[in-house]
């Protein structure tokens, strides 16, 4: 039988203006996500980033949205997170994860994180070579971001050893930046994507359901970028580098994370429908979530 998702819309996207990765929520539905998961109750969040230029003092740009919007997830996240259902996040971008965090966390919940990204996410607002926020919300859920963005999360959300980052491609470029890698974390699981070819996408969900779901027995949230797709089967987004997955690639890594009983919610951010002119990325985005969420 069919899970039944409760449904939270995040219509946000980090550079500060309006369009991109805002209007992916909306795209997504249009494209027939309410007929191919079953979706339950449904919220949105109000809180739009309308700032471009980086904060004087924290060099976050649109920070004072960000707070904002980290509170409101938080209490949006939090109440439908209550539900018996499992909670499905669509943004949007990566800025959401901290107040979705949060607000599980505000419930008593103590997840795990699986964190299925083209890139790493640890920078700082000094490291990061945009300030946007998108660059750093795995940092601030571990407690190693901006503090008053950690504070408007409700502090470090995730402890290292909850931690699995899958799919990953940046290494590199996040070294000569100066970000948070995961060698200064304590704990944690850690496969680029060459790693989960080698290993195989299907047994590398298998094995990361089954940590995770030792290591956090409240259960385990899945992250999903779409930027860990490759450019050349996945355009829409933004965020670019080579050598990810191809969609058959990513289904297989996906389903045994989504399937465990463990597992109590998914985001899937960074879909951008203005790259997207054949409305092609949002039908395979969709096809992906029907037959992963099932």
């Amino acid at each position: 039988m069919a899970r039944r998702w409760s449904l939270l819309s995040v219509p946000i996207d980090s550079v500060g203006c309006p369009g991109g990765t805002e209007l992916g929520p909306e795209a997504l539905l249009a494209a027939g996500l309410a007929d191919a998961v079953d979706l339950g109750e449904r919220d949105a969040t109000l809180t739009v980033l309308r700032d471009p230029g980086r904060d004087p003092d924290s060099g976050v740009v649109s920070y004072p949205a960000v707070l904002e919007l980290t509170r409101e997830l938080r209490g949006k996240a939090g109440g439908l997170s209550r539900r018996d259902d499992p909670l499905l996040v669509v943004g949007g971008c990566c800025t959401l994860v901290p107040g979705v965090l949060g607000g599980l966390r505000d419930n008593g919940t103590d997840p795990g994180v699986a964190y299925v990204d083209g890139h790493l996410d640890l920078y700082d607002a000094v490291s990061s070579p945009t300030g946007e926020a998108a660059d750093m919300p795995l940092a601030v859920a571990l407690g190693r971001g901006p503090e008053e963005w950690q504070e408007a999360a409700g502090g470090g959300t995730l402890a290292g050893d909850r931690l699995a980052l899958l799919g990953y491609r940046d290494l590199e470029e996040a070294r000569d930046l100066g970000s948070l890698l995961p060698a200064d974390l304590e704990g944690g699981t850690f496969i680029d994507t060459p790693g989960l070819r080698d290993a195989g996408p299907g047994r590398s969900g298998q094995a990361v359901a089954a940590e995770l779901a030792d290591a956090a027995p409240d259960g385990y949230w899945v992250h999903l970028d779409l930027d860990v797709l490759d450019e050349s089967v996945f355009p829409a987004t933004d965020a670019f580098v080579p050598g990810g997955l191809d969609w058959d690639e990513l289904g297989e890594l996906l389903t045994p994370l989504l399937a465990a009983d463990s597992c109590i919610g998914l985001n899937v951010v960074c879909f951008n429908p203005e790259k997207d002119a054949d409305g092609s990325s949002a039908r395979r985005t969709v096809e992906l979530l029907g037959a992963t969420l099932g």
